[in-house]
């Protein structure tokens, strides 16, 4: 570990001016497509690690990690950098990802949610201050900028390491932080909350939620759906599991000293996990070695912060299997009716380095769901482990993890998808993401707003240091890209939807459903679906109001599986009240600029370019008919024989029945 030294003001002025220009400087064109075995997010020189992933809210995700290229093959050098990806794999922030922070000393175990504006807020432990790791927060635009103070916003002021952090939304273009923190021989947990400024909302040093518990495994949290926060620990000393709310204002809901899950049955839980139950509440699961051997349990804790299930937790599954030592590291999702969906690895007794995936459902009165105690989602030989869980948004939930069983000492990316009802979706011991050459660990996923997910992982394929790769696995379980791109665009009073393929397909097998929210209900349209060529079709929705927003997916159905693209957004604009001409943007321009215009009532319009003398040099319109709307023509800069015009002072000019009106717009060369 690496102390921050003390540099000169010029040094510092230095390292500032760097910072901004290499983000102002990301190019900002996306980039990139799904690929088999994985799309390449960072492959920089040097090493990137600890990658995490969150939803970036259309159908995306926001992945980050520690990486230093900077200071190439010292591992104490280290920054956190950050990467957009599209639904349809396009990278969003230039080439390997933007600086989210590349300040003096290390910067390491970022974290990672969504800011509710396409962008991100990413939090991480830097040591750049001094001598010990303190909690730093940085939000970076849905364009890829940093928006707060370069090297980020110190969450805390008080003395003692700090580790073990998380992040989730506030709802409100903010985020919560928790974390631990040691001091003093104790380990205590704290919150911060901050808004979509920077600002700090809990004061300079946070909130305490606990000061003493076990370090490690520390602190966990999740969402509360209500702008709030879930977190549990262990106890110091006493084995016991400590479940709290906290409210988006800093209220601790369940009491000062929290809920407890579990109480009076050592030896020591261990490898807690929380996930809410969708009523306000929470379901806390860990592991435990009380009977013997190492099992799996879990509580419900409700809105109000009490126990609904038995003192110690009900049992999930415990090792009653024959040839089994025991179940460890849980992970949790909401099954989203009030009760979860746990998955965890089993070890046989028969091998020590022989590991196994399954997976229970619990509802909310603690009862298992799925039959025989547990159900398995990967089997195969050698090993796998350390599974992540999301929700599939259907009841189910879909499972990524580290598998072993081709290779020994090289693991691959495999991932299942699990029914509501516990059954496989997907290829029996799962799909595999990747089975590049050599090493690929520590998968993490999101769901993609489709029933599938993106998932992200550390992949050793190409040199002597990981790299950051993902893919997207469809709700079917395929990882051939269908969509190449969509786009919805609105004007005139109706929504014209285009896309391609990179499969050939027919009309009909498309269909085209709408909502006027993100996350509603969407209802299939009747549209008229024209095919431009095998790879190229769009459609036209006119059943659209003036001032509204509605989302689109385009779905294609290939016999009993169905591939989606979107939400993607539209709006369309209030109808004028009266004709007008708008300044046309940019101005000055080079090479195209847009004319925007109002026309209230039907009527024939004209546009056309006049020079400084009055002369007529482009007509954009010639007494074209207009309905009611808002109209934009774009002008390159050219004149009616489609020569470029030379740089100078041009006028546009608007006729609309008795409307006339003219603007000044300058060309720059």
């Amino acid at each position: 570990m690496k102390s921050a030294s003390v540099r000169s003001n010029r040094t510092a002025l230095v390292f500032i001016a760097i910072a901004v220009l290499s983000n102002l400087l990301v190019p900002r064109a996306a980039t990139g497509e799904w690929q088999r075995d994985g799309m390449p997010i960072c492959t920089a020189r040097g090493s990137q690690g600890s990658t995490q992933i969150a939803p970036d809210g259309a159908g995306g995700a926001l992945i980050v990690w520690s990486d230093n290229r900077k200071g190439y093959g010292n591992y104490d050098s280290l920054d956190i950098y950050g990467q957009k990806v599209s639904v349809n794999g396009e990278t969003q922030w230039g080439l390997n990802g933007v600086l989210v922070c590349g300040a003096l000393g290390d910067q390491v175990s970022p974290v990672v949610c969504k800011d509710g504006a396409g962008g991100a807020i990413i939090s991480w432990l830097d040591i750049h201050s001094g001598s010990q790791y303190r909690v730093y927060a940085q939000r970076v635009s849905a364009g890829g900028n940093v928006c707060w103070a370069i090297g980020g916003v110190a969450l805390s002021s008080g003395d003692g390491d700090e580790g073990s952090v998380h992040i989730v939304s506030d709802g409100q273009g903010g985020a919560i932080i928790v974390w631990d923190r040691y001091y003093n021989y104790y380990t205590g947990v704290r919150a911060q909350r901050v808004n979509a400024d920077g600002d700090l909302l809990w004061g300079p040093d946070g909130i305490m939620l606990a000061s003493d518990v076990d370090s490690p495994p520390g602190v966990v949290a999740a969402e509360d759906g209500s702008g709030g926060v879930l977190a549990a620990w262990i106890l110091s000393g006493w084995d016991d599991v400590i479940a709290q709310r906290v409210d988006g204002s800093g209220n601790l809901l369940w009491g000062p000293e929290g809920a407890p899950a579990c109480t009076g049955y050592p030896p020591s839980p261990n490898n807690v996990v929380i996930v809410s139950d969708c009523a306000g509440g929470a379901i806390v699961a860990w592991d435990d070695i009380r009977a013997g051997a190492s099992a799996i349990y879990a509580q419900h804790i409700n809105a109000g912060g009490n126990v609904l299930w038995p003192e110690g937790g009900a049992l999930v599954c415990g090792a009653e299997y024959p040839g089994s030592i025991g179940q460890e590291y849980p992970a949790i999702a909401s099954d989203g009716v009030g009760g979860a969906i746990v998955t965890w690895f089993d070890r046989p007794s028969n091998s020590a380095y022989s590991l196994n995936i399954y997976a229970q459902r619990i509802d909310g009165a603690g009862a298992l769901v799925w039959p025989g105690s547990r159900v398995p989602v990967c089997t195969a030989s050698g090993s796998q482990w350390l599974p992540q869980i999301v929700s599939d948004k259907s009841g189910g939930a879909i499972i990524t993890w580290s598998d072993e069983r081709d290779e020994s000492y090289e693991g691959d990316i495999y991932t299942q998808r699990v029914s509501a009802g516990g059954e496989a979706l997907w290829t029996t011991d799962g799909v595999a993401i990747s089975k590049a050459i050599d090493l690929q660990k520590n998968p993490v996923l999101i769901e993609d707003g489709s029933h599938g997910a993106i998932i992200a992982w550390d992949d050793l394929r190409t040199t002597d240091y990981f790299d950051v790769y993902a893919s997207r696995v469809a709700a079917n379980g395929t990882t051939d890209v269908v969509f190449a791109e969509a786009s919805a665009v609105a004007g005139n009073g109706h929504v014209t939807l285009s896309w391609q393929t990179t499969a050939e397909a027919t009309a009909r097998s498309f269909r085209i459903q709408r909502s006027e929210s993100f996350d509603g209900e969407f209802a299939t349209l009747d549209l008229q679906i024209i095919m431009s060529s095998a790879l190229s079709f769009h459609c036209t929705d006119y059943s659209v109001l003036p001032g509204k927003t509605y989302w689109y997916k385009i779905v294609l159905v290939t016999g009993s599986t169905e591939e989606s693209y979107g939400p993607i957004a539209a709006r369309i604009e209030p109808s004028p009240k009266v004709f007008a001409a708008h300044q046309s943007f940019p101005n000055p321009f080079n090479p195209v600029c847009t004319i925007r215009y109002d026309i209230p009532a039907p009527v024939a319009a004209s546009l056309q370019i006049l020079d400084v003398e009055g002369s007529v040099v482009r007509k954009l319109l010639s007494d074209a008919w207009r309905e009611p709307g808002v109209y934009s023509e774009v002008w390159d800069g050219k004149a009616d024989d489609g020569n470029a015009l030379p740089s100078g002072v041009y006028f546009y000019q608007l006729k609309a029945g008795e409307f006339v009106a003219a603007r000044k717009i300058v060309l720059l060369r």
